[in-house]
This record gives structure tokens, sequence and C-alpha cells, in this order.
């Protein structure tokens, strides 16, 4: 689970202290849009809104390996995302 959103349903944020500052980072990043998703809800669903968050998304999960450990942080962004579109 990633920080604010793991914060915001009750669980403590874990960082794994070994993970270089990049991928820290970009765990930060999805969670925040997590996070952002799950604030704005259907207000996400805007063309302009998805034209803006969903490229950089779809071309990072295009640049992961299947087997990468960054692909599940990801996806659940993808979920939060998912979710808010309806």
């Amino acid at each position: 689970m990633l920080p604010c959103h793991a914060h915001a349903q009750g669980r403590r944020p874990r960082l794994d202290k070994r993970l270089p500052d990049q991928a820290k980072n970009l765990l930060i990043l999805y969670d925040a849009i997590g996070t952002l998703a799950d604030a704005v809800g259907g207000e996400l669903n805007k063309p302009e809104h998805v034209a803006i968050l969903m490229p950089p998304l779809v071309s990072r999960w295009n640049a992961l390996a299947n087997d990468d450990k960054g692909l599940f942080p990801l996806l659940e962004c993808f979920t939060s995302i998912a979710q808010a579109r309806g």
C-alpha cells in the first residue's frame, strides 16, 4: 500500500528505506494520484483531466516488465482512477 492512501485508510505508511530515491518518488506520485482520484471522484471523468493523467501512467506501464515490483503500485493507481471514473 502506498503512503497517503494507506494513511487515509487507517494504516501506517510503509516505504522501504532500501528503495532508491526514484522508486520512492514514484510510489509517492502514484499514491498522490490515487488519493486525488478518490477525492475528486466523478470530476476526474472529464476528458481534459484524463488526457493529462493517463498518457504518462500508460507510458510507465508499457516500460515495466511483467515481473517488475513497481507494477503493483502503478496498477493500484490505475484502480483508483478507474473507480473514480465510474
